[in-house]
Formats: C-alpha cells, sequence, structure tokens
C-alpha cells in the first residue's frame, strides 16, 4: 500500500524536526578545561619567602563545543587569604597570555593583565581554542608568614546568547616562610637526649632510669616572640593494648635566664608551651627538659610507646616540626607483705589461764600487684595451737575472720571460722588484680577447758595467680 502526505503535513513535520535540531542545538553545553601545568588541579605557588618574591605558574585553557562568538572572562572569589585573616592583595597577582598558543581568537592579556578581566574573545564563528596563560605571584615584606587561600572564576560567556554560560573555579595557594634577610632560616632547633639515645626512655627498675633530659639548642636567632610546644601523640601504650593514664609522667625545663621554662608540670596530651622566648625574640641558646616517672600506682607492668612532637612556632606560625619516641617501662611486681605482732608468721597468747575474756591476735595483709591478672591469698595453718608441754586448744576456742581495709576484693571469711591445719582461701582479688589490703582477726575463746601456759602456732600466707 502507497501512503500519500499532503503538502501541508509534510510542512508541518519540516518545521517539528527544525525546531527539535534547533533545541538540540541550543542544548549544547560549551566545555571549557583549565589546568595548571603544576600543582595538579590547583594553582600552587609553592613557599614564597617573606621578603620579596617572584614566582610564575602556567595554566593552560581549552574550550569546546563553542558554535557562536564568546568571551573568556576571569574574576577574583573572595580574597586570597590566611585562616589568621591576613591577606594578599590580588593586585599581587597578574596575568598574561603566551603568544602564539591561540589559533583563532584573540588574547587580550599582553601585556601582564590584573586578575579581573577579559581574558580571551573568539572569532565571529566562535571557533574551539586553546591557549596559555602565565600567573605571577608578587610578595612584598610585611606579610606574615602564613598558608595563604583563594579562587579565581573562569566563566565563558556567549557574546549573543545563543548558548548558556558555563563556569570553573581554580583555586589558588601561596605559602610564605618566615627568612632572613639573607633568605637563610632565621633559627632551628637540635633536640636529643642528653645520653644520646634516639628516644625517651623511662624505667621503674632503676633510679638512674626514672629520669631522662633532652637538650634544647636554638641556632640562629629571632627577631620576634617565639615559643616551643610539645605535644603527646598519643598515650603510651603497651603490647597487651594497656594505656598509661593521667599523672603517670612529669615534665620540667630548669634554670632558664632569658626565656621562660615550664614548671613541673603532668605530661599531657594537650598541647604544652615548654619554652617561650622574650617578646623581642631573645632567648636561652639551649636548655634542658626533664622527664620523670610520677604516680605509677594503678598502672599495669609493660613497655610502654608513643611519640612527642616538639613544634616550633614564632608568633603563632609553625616553623619547624621535630619528633622523639617516648618509651616507658614499668618493672612488673607480685608482692605479699603480712604484718603481725610477732612476726614470721607465728600467732601467739601468752600467759593464758583457764576462765580468762577472750584475747584477740591481729595480722595486716598487703598485696602490691601490677600484673592485671587476679589472684588470691592463701592461710595455711602449719600446727595447731599448743604449749611446750604439748597441750593443745581445740579449734572450736580458736577461730579467725577477715575484715576490710578499704578492700576491692573479695574476703572469704567474714564470719568467724574454726582455725583448722590446712589450707583455706581467705581472699580474692577483684577482676583487674589491684593492689589490695585486708586484715585477719585471730580470736582465742575463754573457757575453763584451757590450761595455763603459753600457747602458739604458725601460719604461712600463699599469693598465687587465678
Amino acid at each position: 500500500m502507497i501512503r500519500k502526505f499532503s503538502h501541508k503535513k509534510i510542512s508541518i513535520l519540516t518545521i517539528i524536526f527544525s525546531l527539535f535540531i534547533f533545541s538540540q542545538h541550543l542544548k549544547a553545553e560549551i566545555s571549557l578545561v583549565v589546568n595548571p601545568q603544576t600543582g595538579g588541579s590547583e594553582l600552587d605557588f609553592g613557599q614564597l619567602n617573606q621578603l620579596y618574591q617572584e614566582v610564575s605558574r602556567q595554566v593552560d585553557i581549552e574550550m569546546k563545543d563553542t558554535t557562536a562568538q564568546y568571551e573568556l572572562r576571569q574574576e577574583p572569589l573572595g580574597p586570597l587569604r590566611s585562616a589568621k585573616g591576613d591577606e594578599i592583595p590580588w593586585h599581587e597577582l597578574t596575568v598574561r597570555g603566551l603568544s602564539g598558543t591561540n589559533k583563532f581568537g584573540r588574547l587580550n592579556v599582553n601585556p601582564e593583565t590584573i586578575v579581573n578581566s577579559v581574558l580571551y574573545t573568539a572569532n565571529q564563528n566562535g571557533s574551539p581554542d586553546s591557549f596559555s596563560l602565565v600567573y605571577t605571584i608578587k610578595t612584598a615584606s610585611g606579610i606574615r608568614p602564613d598558608y595563604y587561600r583563594g579562587q579565581l572564576k573562569f566563566t565563558v560567556l556567549p557574546v549573543n546568547a545563543s548558548q548558556n554560560s558555563v563556569s570553573t573555579i581554580l583555586n589558588v595557594i601561596v605559602v610564605v616562610k618566615l627568612e632572613t634577610e639573607t633568605g637563610r632560616p632565621q633559627a632551628s632547633l637540635e633536640i636529643g637526649t642528653t645520653s644520646g639515645s634516639g628516644f625517651i626512655y623511662l624505667s621503674s627498675a632503676k633510679e638512674e632510669n626514672k629520669r631522662c633530659d633532652v637538650s634544647v639548642k636554638i641556632n640562629g636567632s629571632f627577631k620576634k616572640l617565639f615559643s616551643i610546644k610539645q605535644i603527646l601523640a598519643l598515650a603510651p601504650e603497651s603490647n597487651e593494648g594497656n594505656r598509661l593514664g593521667p599523672g603517670t609522667l612529669n615534665v620540667q625545663v630548669e634554670a632558664t635566664q632569658l626565656g621562660i621554662g615550664l614548671p613541673l608540670s603532668t605530661l599531657s596530651l594537650s598541647p604544652q608551651a615548654v619554652y617561650t622566648s622574650r617578646p623581642t625574640g631573645e632567648a636561652d641558646s639551649s636548655f634542658i627538659i626533664s622527664y620523670t616517672l610520677a604516680d605509677l600506682s594503678g598502672q599495669k607492668a609493660g613497655r610502654y610507646r608513643s611519640r612527642i612532637q616538639f613544634i616550633l612556632e614564632e608568633m603563632g606560625l609553625e616553623i619547624e616540626k621535630y619528633a622523639m619516641g617516648l618509651e616507658v617501662e614499668i618493672e612488673r611486681f607480685f608482692d605479699l607483705v603480712v604484718t603481725s605482732q610477732f612476726g614470721g608468721g607465728l600467732i601467739e597468747f601468752s600467759g593464758l589461764k583457764p576462765g580468762e575474756p577472750p584475747k584477740i591476735n591481729e595480722v595486716i595483709v598487703e598485696i602490691r600487684n601490677n600484673t592485671g591478672k587476679r589472684y588470691q591469698v592463701n592461710q595455711n595453718v602449719l600446727s595447731e595451737l599448743v604449749n611446750k608441754q604439748g597441750n593443745k586448744i581445740a579449734s572450736e576456742y580458736f577461730t579467725f575472720r577477715t575484715e576490710s581495709r578499704e578492700t576491692k576484693g573479695v574476703l572469704k571469711a567474714a564470719e568467724k571460722q574454726e582455725v583448722k591445719k590446712t589450707d583455706a582461701v581467705v581472699f580474692i582479688s577483684d577482676a583487674s588484680g589491684s593492689s589490695d589490703a585486708f586484715k585477719i582477726i585471730y580470736e582465742l575463746a575463754g573457757s575453763w577447758d584451757i590450761k595455763a601456759g603459753d600457747y602458739a602456732t604458725r601460719i604461712s600466707y600463699t599469693l598465687l595467680e587465678i
């Protein structure tokens, strides 16, 4: 079957098709690529001297999918500013085009042009094009050393508005460093232990290792207030995952003449100024930072490691960083101390007479433990309560009980029990194996069945890990 179309229908289809093509033409988006040759996706000028210096960087521009005459405009977004609010004026940044890098349009940046300007105008046909720009930053004296950051906005704007404009942002980075008039760093530090080791070492095992001195030498000079701060990176941690708690270590700077040294303080995870110069930058040429062991109670045995970072700052601006390892060794102890009236585990009742009131004999038991493991204390009665003639006192008259001395663990004889010739558990520590103390009270009841004389027994105590 042959279908026939009227001229009217063909005309309508032609108009619809033309409108579709035209709308697609209008929707085509211009492509704009801004590519610095150094610094990745950012216009990074690197480190500049605080005194006068000029640095240049090249940026390549490419525009595609253009269909009509257009312009490329450039404008700064906000100031070139540091985190402290200092600014580098935009007029310190200029731009020029590299002649011959464009093919069709006209570069408007010869000679040097300020950044807020029209950089390029395309030909009448709006041909795609590419070219290179050179940006130059000039830093004059008086600009504070810091990290400066700003943004430049590039916009392709069609002259007859047949296409939508398109924009892209380029980050600009400038780092101004502190230098002297000769271009060399004003000052530097030498930091090391007086023993010559590469790290700070403290140990509870030997008296001479309970202190470690770090020597700080200042080379050169400053003209402004500067300080040296220290930061403990992390709480010192052992291989078992235990960490030293606050108040374990002390730090102090002694015998400074010009600057102010840190007085005796607890080593902290927060930044601490160990040394501060005079406002004019005058300072001691060297000084000593002393690290010492402080309160180790409650700390578990082990070898703990961390790092201390030293930061040199002038007027709040970071100049240099140094780091030293920190190692703290806590010697293992697991000790039992028994204190009694007669010593040596001897329990004695002298000059007994039948029918006398009850008599008491007390023993204090102390446990020092930093292993972190649970333990128990056993009582071993080595003999019955007897006198020199061999007379014995029945166990029903001889009892013991345990009593708390702010005890953290569990007392196993809170009520009176007969003292029998055998082993008995009298105490179990808490889950952390904390150091602890308790009292054992031995009581001899009065009885008319007791024969007069001096009676004694010997009792030993054993400390066992569970």
